[in-house]
């Protein structure tokens, strides 16, 4: 794109600025409480939330059977969002089991592999969405089949309807500010539950789902449509101490994406206030983030968590893996 004001105007879409602040100026209808708000879960409550004006944050809920059935029925690869599609939502089936799903195009590397490469196209489609590389091989039965280039716009649009798929756009309230002018949110201090009647973000000052020896996962992960209630026990909710988050991912809705578009300008040089700029990111599961239309995180697959980081000033992009293991250039 062409230069302006002396930088470089950049659209940055993330599939897992002036900052305006969003006070939770009525706490207790916001978290659905009415009157009755528990006084300890409001003082819980993170209120410096901000939503930077040029960033759009999509929400999407995806089910197999029923909004709030079961997440692997018998008939996993045909049920409900995965009827028809190849990217497959699972319980995270090794590879090559010889099952239905033993071999699927989003499957579960295996602990200490790392991510998945290759599952989307290095450039954005014509719509504007990611689109499944052509020619990965998968199993369905016991016979291989190769992928054919599909939009995944029928996931991340909220424009595209679908009998197993809910979707809540313009979410607010899940980013803060730092220090040093980074907008961030991070599941390993604070819980985020969506609110769907008000349509943002409700941030605790605490993370939960202890999944410590699940996949290499740690304490602290995002879980948008479960609440403070379910994820924290009662004791450290109710009471005057700090958040204690409850054990194990049992019992949570996994099925979920997130979509995020931001627009902003990259001063020349590629610094701000004397600092490169940086994309940062940790986590686990399909996440992909494009520049300008091009590929430029790729973290796909079901897999331990990595930190990809996107270096702005020159276009360097590595992925740390896991923690003991060095840096591997994507």
């Amino acid at each position: 794109m062409a230069p302006a004001l002396a930088g470089i105007a950049l659209a940055a879409t993330v599939m897992t600025q002036t900052a305006v602040a969003n006070p939770l100026d009525d706490l207790a209808s916001l978290l659905g409480f009415g009157d009755a708000a528990p006084a300890a879960a409001g003082d819980h409550v993170v209120d410096d939330t901000v939503s930077p004006s040029g960033t759009t944050i999509d929400l999407f809920d995806y089910w197999l059977t029923t909004e709030k059935g079961p997440e692997n029925p018998a008939n996993l690869t045909s049920a409900g969002i995965n009827s028809g599609n190849q990217l497959w939502f699972s319980g995270g089936m090794p590879e090559g089991s010889g099952s239905d799903f033993g071999k699927t195009i989003n499957h579960y590397t295996g602990r200490g592999k790392g991510p998945y490469f290759g599952i989307v196209s290095n450039s954005l489609g014509d719509d504007g969405y990611p689109s499944l590389q052509e020619g990965k091989r998968y199993r369905l039965g016991y016979r291989d089949y190769e992928t054919r280039s599909q939009s995944l716009a029928y996931l991340f649009n909220p424009l595209v309807s679908n009998t197993y798929k809910k979707s809540y756009p313009n979410a607010t309230g899940l980013l803060q500010l730092d220090a040093d002018g980074y907008y961030y949110y991070d599941s390993r201090q604070n819980f985020a539950s969506y609110d769907k009647d008000a349509g943002r973000f409700v941030l605790y000052d605490g993370a939960a789902v202890d999944g410590s020896g699940f996949a290499g996962s740690t304490k602290g992960m995002f879980f948008p449509f479960n609440t403070a209630e379910q994820v924290f026990t009662n004791e450290s909710l109710n009471g005057s101490g700090p958040l204690e988050s409850t054990v194990g991912p049992g019992g949570l809705n996994h099925y979920f994406g997130l979509s995020m578009t931001s627009y902003f300008m990259q001063p020349a040089g590629g610094k701000s206030n004397g600092k490169d700029m940086v994309f940062e990111f940790s986590g686990d599961d399909d996440v992909w983030v494009f520049i300008d239309g091009k590929l430029v995180g790729d973290v796909g697959g079901i897999h331990e968590r990595v930190w990809p980081e996107h270096q702005l000033r020159d276009g360097r992009h590595q992925d740390l893996q896991h923690e003991h293991r060095g840096w591997q250039r994507i």
